[in-house]
């Protein structure tokens, strides 16, 4: 029968001998072994393709929003630079708008909120929600381009937001070219100056209570009060003495001429102005504030306001002492140009030399405080804006590819096919000829440096924040560069590279780990790098930058700060005031360093140093003015009598003014509608209130204008005394007279210098602690 198998079949032959087939296995060990590693070498190669391709540089960042309102993250203006900055058109063929398309900014929502949306989803609702951290990814070029390309807008990005939030005021500074102008007289100048100095006097004033955190701000605010208080008595001061008691204006002629008109436009403004203040005064006598008791039940909250009646009457009596102001400054003015008027003269040429130079110098010194004003101010629109977009993880470069799993798949194939292909060539017995075996190479780009590195290690508590110590950004680079500019080493800044140490193996996981903490909402998520590889052209910039930048870096935060004593070139009895203006002010410092609340280790040793000014301005000082003032010594005769004539007259108008003033409030204070404010308590319990309070306060403050007043005026009949005293019998000194004052100016300037420094070392015993070896590198 057809399809029957012959009677001596062997069954045997048709079964499948395993031994065999390792057999053949192991005889075509090469095929196997070149299949597997032909196909091996192809997936590697298709693995590392796909994960390059999947490569991104990325970032997150904390944006500081007001009021949930949505940062625009990607201004046109960021995108533009760095479109045609980084070539992008013609290197990746990329339309401006395109390009934009490559940054992916996506807001993390924590996943609490996530759940509320959801839930509220469900109910056909929504939860509008302003993220403050973004995942910034871009991928253009090659990814160390893309990579430089993020660094490069992440810095765009916080000096354009800097822009827009931080205050761009600036001081002004006087133009010396208005010396010149034939339009303006002395004493206009002079106004100008006062009106200015006035406005700048107050902020600075108000500043030195406040911004007194040593590293940030230091002694700078302190030195700049100083500073204008010395540039008003010693140098603005004299010269409007010197003005009033010679009569010399800048063009004769033209006073003359305009002096009737600016007299009657003065006394009209008087006029007006005394009439307004008959008109509130016939009101305030007249108004009569009612204090309706209230009968309060008992357990009641109280809480008491002002009723619109006695609203109404303080502030008519704010109205009426402002009214009073205006009053006697028109009164002074009209008395000080008619005493101008009386004794008008034109300027020698040493008397205009003598002015002009002092006007020189105090636009001079104006502008060097207007300067250092403006420094600080650029400083605190760093600290507040200079970071409002945060980053909480370096650019790093992240690959979310299956390059792994392509790899593996690779190698598990090329094992089978080996094996397949073994079976094949043995199956073809009369196959002679070995498959060709296809050879790949892989051309490893490596960027090889043949410029030097230099690493280091930043351990201070700031860098936590990515903050210096002066909470300022953290941007290496840039002290680098200040570093090689303090070295005198000209170098540019795209010669230098600086890039945070991370090892390659925690770059995603770290990177996924922050992200993850803020979904959480967990407490510092931010990661920031404290090693740092910095890339400098030449092997000397190298070991300069290992062996002195980290003294440097220090340094530049806590030991550049000078403290200056300010003495002044001119008369003696400047260069003494001016210094006991330095005292003052540092006792003043202390005193605001002190309501700020202070340990007590620093509170004990602000009392030693509080000891040693008392000690200075009852020795040192003290002793310095007595022999001046016994000896009645000056520096210039001739030049301190006109200053005092003036000064005199100064004195004299003010103390008229201030008789009035004081007379003003005595009255005043007589007649003020004070309120019965009180509480009683009736017999079933419940509580009987009248009044607020709000005039109470009103009286008091009148009544401590009134007390400052009187110590005023008593002041400066105390001034006016030893000016008289020393008028009449002033003299130079002799050569020893001479050299003993400038001895004891020397030991004054010393100890001050001293008191600051003693003070300086106060403030700098905790940094030095954190700060001192806080920087290595290696």
């Amino acid at each position: 029968m057809e399809g029957e198998r012959p009677m001596n079949y062997n069954y045997d032959e048709d079964e499948i001998d395993l031994k065999e087939l390792l057999a053949i296995i192991v005889k075509e060990k090469k095929t196997v072994f070149i299949t597997f590693l032909v196909i091996s070498i192809l997936s590697l190669g298709a693995a590392l393709y796909v994960r390059n391709k999947a490569k991104v540089a990325a970032t997150i960042l904390n944006v500081k929003t007001e009021n949930d309102k949505k940062v625009d993250l990607l201004p046109n203006s960021i995108v533009e630079r760095l479109y045609s900055e980084n070539n992008i058109k013609e290197k990746e063929e990329l339309s401006l708008d395109e390009f934009k398309d490559e940054f992916k900014i996506t807001g993390i929502i924590p996943k609490s909120i996530k759940l509320k949306q959801e839930a509220l989803e469900k109910k056909g609702e929504t939860l509008k929600y302003t993220p403050e951290n973004y995942v910034v990814e871009l991928r253009v070029g090659t990814p160390e381009e893309s990579k430089k390309i993020l660094e490069d807008y992440y810095k765009d990005l916080n000096e354009e937001l800097e822009y827009r939030n931080a205050s761009r005021y600036r001081y002004q500074e006087l133009e010396t070219k208005n010396l010149s102008n034939a339009e303006y007289d002395y004493q206009d100048y002079l106004d100008i100056i006062k009106e200015k100095k006035a406005i700048l006097k107050d902020t600075i004033a108000e500043k030195s209570k406040t911004n007194l955190d040593y590293l940030s701000y230091g002694f700078k605010y302190r030195d700049l009060q100083a500073k204008i208080k010395n540039l008003e008595e010693i140098e603005i001061n004299p010269l409007q003495n010197y003005l009033d008691s010679t009569g010399i204006v800048k063009d004769y002629e033209d006073f003359k001429s305009s002096y009737a008109s600016r007299i009657e436009k003065l006394k009209n403004s008087l006029e007006e102005k005394n009439r307004k203040k008959s008109d509130y005064e016939k009101m305030l006598n007249g108004f009569k504030v009612e204090d309706k008791n209230k009968v309060v039940p008992k357990g009641v909250k109280i809480v008491t306001q002002n009723n619109e009646r006695e609203k109404y009457y303080i502030s008519l009596m704010k109205e009426y002492i402002g009214i009073q102001d205006k009053v006697a400054g028109l009164q002074m003015q009209i008395s000080k140009l008619e005493a101008i008027n009386g004794k008008l003269k034109e300027a020698t040429p040493d008397e205009k030399k003598y002015i002009d130079t002092k006007l020189q110098n105090i636009f001079k010194e104006y502008n060097e405080i207007v300067k250092e004003a403006n420094d600080l101010k650029i400083k605190e629109n760093e600290i507040e804006y200079g970071a409002m977009a945060k980053k909480l993880n370096p650019v790093v470069i992240i690959s979310d590819s299956k390059a792994k799993l392509i790899l593996a798949v690779g190698v598990v194939l090329g094992l089978f096919v080996g094996v397949m292909m073994a079976f094949v060539k043995n199956f073809f017995k009369d196959f002679k000829k070995y498959m060709g075996v296809l050879v790949v190479f892989f051309l490893v780009g490596v960027n090889t440096y043949t410029k030097e590195s230099v690493n280091f290690s930043f351990t201070h508590k700031g860098m936590k924040e990515n903050e210096n110590p002066d909470k300022t950004p953290f941007e290496l680079k840039k002290q680098v560069l200040e570093f090689f500019k303090e070295k005198n080493i000209k170098v540019n800044s795209d010669e230098i590279v600086v890039k945070p140490m991370i090892k390659a193996g925690l770059v995603k996981p770290t990177f996924q780990k922050v992200k993850g903490k803020i979904e959480n909402e967990e407490v510092n998520a931010s990661f920031v790098p404290t090693e740092y590889v910095v890339i400098v052209p030449d092997k000397n910039m190298a070991e300069s930058l290992k062996k002195e930048f980290p003294r440097f870096y220090v340094d530049y935060y806590i030991n550049n700060e000078q403290l200056n004593v300010i003495s002044k070139d001119g008369s003696y009895r400047d260069r003494i005031k001016g210094l006991k203006n330095n005292l003052d002010i540092i006792q003043n410092d202390i005193d605001n360093r002190k309501k700020l609340g202070l340990s007590k280790e620093k509170e004990s040793e602000y009392k030693v140093a509080e000891l040693e000014i008392w000690r200075v301005n009852n020795t040192t000082y003290k002793n310095l003015e007595n022999f001046m003032s016994s000896n009645k010594i000056v520096s210039n005769i001739e030049l301190e009598k006109t200053i005092l004539a003036g000064e005199r007259e100064n004195i004299l108008r003010e103390l008229n003014s201030l008789d009035g003033k004081a007379k003003f409030y005595e009255e005043l204070l007589k007649k003020y509608n004070v309120s019965s404010s009180e509480a009683t308590v009736l017999e079933n319990g419940d509580i009987s209130l009248a009044g607020s309070g709000e005039r109470e306060k009103q009286y008091i403050e009148i009544s401590n204008e009134y007390a400052l007043t009187l110590d005023k005026i008593n002041s400066l009949k105390r001034e006016l005394m030893e000016n008289e005293n020393l008028e009449k019998g002033m003299r130079e000194p002799t050569k020893e007279e001479k050299d003993k004052i400038e001895k004891s100016i020397s030991t004054l300037e010393e100890e001050i210098k001293n008191i600051n420094e003693r003070i300086k070392n106060i403030e700098l015993r905790d940094s030095k602690r954190e700060y001192e070896g806080s920087v290595k590198a290696f």
